[in-house]
């Protein structure tokens, strides 16, 4: 073998040494970058899960504080329809006596009024025409 040809073969070989260590390189640098991807996406996650547990929770206490407060309102809408409807059947007995007062009065009147009427006629006589 001659030196030339021995420094070729040595560069050669020099080369693809090199080209097989960048390749290496390569390779790791994929390597971890992939690692920290899988990282990323993991603390992400726990990241999400915790923001979704704490917006679970918020969520939580809101629908108990506005339950609490639907039915506090509820209940202060039940007495005020309550009481309502207890002056409403207050009004409606008082109008309904005021009426049988009046229905009585306007009775008593019509009495009166018949008695009046059959005295101015007199007593019924026979008649000389009799209708048919």
């Amino acid at each position: 073998m001659s030196a030339e040809m021995l420094t070729t073969l040595l560069t050669g070989l020099g080369i693809l040494l090199s080209f097989a260590g960048a390749f290496a390189w390569l390779i790791l640098r994929m390597d971890s970058f992939r690692t920290e991807l899988k990282d990323d996406i993991r603390s992400l996650r726990t990241e999400f899960k915790d923001d979704l547990g704490s917006l679970r929770t918020e969520l939580k206490d809101d629908l108990g504080s506005l339950r609490s407060e639907v039915k506090s309102d509820i209940r202060s809408l039940r007495t005020e329809v309550k009481s309502d409807i207890r002056s409403l059947r207050t009004e409606v007995k008082s109008d309904i006596g005021c009426l049988r007062t009046d229905l009585s009065t306007t009775n008593r009147d019509l009495r009166e009024i018949r008695v009046s009427v059959a005295r101015l006629e007199g007593q019924i006589r026979p008649g000389l025409i009799r209708p048919n």
